[in-house]
């Protein structure tokens, strides 16, 4: 009786390192570019272009006015549909729910050329007038915060709805080898070639429901981005299931 109840536990014990396997590989996602994954990313806006080209995403804008417009991330998950405003037309967007609480984002080797570049997140609020989504956006040089649609117009400062808790600091820098922005239930860390540049808290900025490259365009001239690798994992997967498995394996080995 005792070897069998032994044998059931260890089939529960593999069991479980089967399901937080695949829960974690289901929840982390790494793109290189070396292929564009389409059903992975969607654009919001009319005057970029992205393609994969030489193992990197790149990027082409041109527009008349200065605006800025999202290539969003579309990972593993469930996404509910709103409609977003753009002129006389309704479109519909779509964004994660429940969204992310923890996560850590990492770009590798990126730049720009003219235009201004990096990673937005963002969410709605719906006790705002109006359905433009809410970001902030860590560029190679500086954080922005905004409210805008991405098929141009006018960019409505974050400021005039909400007051921004980012650190108005300009980088000058259009390159970088590595980005990586740490977010966990509305505290952000913010890394640039590994030094940290940024460290605040807007606790009501979670749970995140957007998250894609963004691209912002002068008004004045084409700009161009490139980046060549994108991973997202989340926080709470990289501690618990190890922590779940060590736990479970330490009372077999007592049983």
């Amino acid at each position: 009786m005792k070897q069998i109840l032994n044998i059931f536990r260890w089939f529960a014990f593999f069991s479980i390192c089967g399901v937080f396997s695949a829960f974690a590989f289901a929840e982390n996602y790494q793109d290189d570019f070396n292929v564009l994954q389409e059903d992975n990313w969607e654009l919001w806006g009319q005057f970029s272009l992205w393609k994969a080209e030489k193992g990197f995403l790149k990027g082409w804008i041109q527009s008349p006015v200065e605006t800025f417009e999202l290539f969003q991330f579309k990972g593993p998950g469930t996404y509910e549909n709103y409609e977003l405003p753009i002129g006389h037309d309704i479109i519909q967007r779509q964004i994660k729910n429940p969204g992310y609480d923890q996560f850590i984002i990492t770009l590798g080797n990126l730049g720009i050329n003219g235009a201004n570049f990096g990673i937005a997140i963002g969410r709605l609020f719906p006790e705002i007038i109006g359905s433009n989504p809410f970001y902030y956006l860590f560029t190679t040089a500086k954080i922005y915060s905004a409210r805008f649609s991405g098929w141009g117009g006018v960019i409505i400062p974050f400021k005039r709805w909400r007051k921004p808790h980012n650190p108005d600091t300009n980088w000058r820098t259009w390159e970088l080898e590595s980005m990586e922005l740490r977010f966990n239930k509305g505290h952000f860390q913010w890394f640039a070639n590994g030094e940290k540049r940024a460290d605040f808290r807007d606790p009501e900025f979670s749970p995140i429901k957007i998250i894609g490259f963004v691209f912002e365009g002068t008004g004045f001239e084409a700009g161009h981005a490139w980046v060549d690798s994108f991973k997202i994992s989340e926080l709470r997967l990289a501690v618990s299931p190890r922590v779940k498995l060590a736990t479970n394996w330490g009372r077999l080995k007592k049983q």
